[in-house]
């Protein structure tokens, strides 16, 4: 089973891009699958029941600026999904948060208990479906990519 066909049998989902975007009505989530064939590499995934929950802000720096989703506050998964180049594999990352500081910083703020559920679910099936571990007990990849480095694909984070 792939992880977006996990993802939707858990229950609905939708997805963002977390590149920034002109005004905040360009944060646009749709379904995952659509999502996932642009062109971006890294996506914020959500159950669509806690978009109401979703925070976004403005950033403005020198190497870029515009309106993104706030990936801390808000319930969302972090998906980069992996790249093959020149026999070398980037691979998939994903994570949550399950809590964040308060704006003064002296508080931690937990998620919502349905939110961490839903997420430690999806991190349930993660680590089952990536039984092999890569240099760290944290970094986890599949049998087909273990298979692959075997057989000489450099592997990178």
């Amino acid at each position: 089973m792939s992880f977006v066909t996990a993802l939707q049998s858990i229950e609905p989902v939708v997805a963002i891009a977390t590149d920034p975007v002109e005004s905040p009505d360009l944060l646009r989530w749709q379904p995952l699958v659509e999502t996932l064939r642009s062109d971006g590499s890294e996506y914020l995934i959500v159950p669509s029941r806690f978009l109401s929950e979703v925070k976004s802000y403005r950033i403005d720096s020198p190497v870029e600026s515009g309106f993104v989703v706030d990936a801390i506050r808000s319930p969302v998964l972090f998906y980069t999904s992996g790249k093959l180049r020149d026999n070398r594999l980037a691979t998939t990352v994903v994570g949550a948060d399950w809590s964040y500081l308060s704006d003064d910083e002296r508080t931690t703020i937990d998620k919502s208990a349905e939110f961490v559920r839903w997420a430690k679910r999806v991190m349930q099936w993660v680590r089952a479906a990536s039984p092999y571990w890569y240099k760290y007990k944290s970094q986890r990849i599949t049998e087909k990519a273990e298979r692959a480095r075997q057989a000489g694909l450099e592997v990178y984070w």
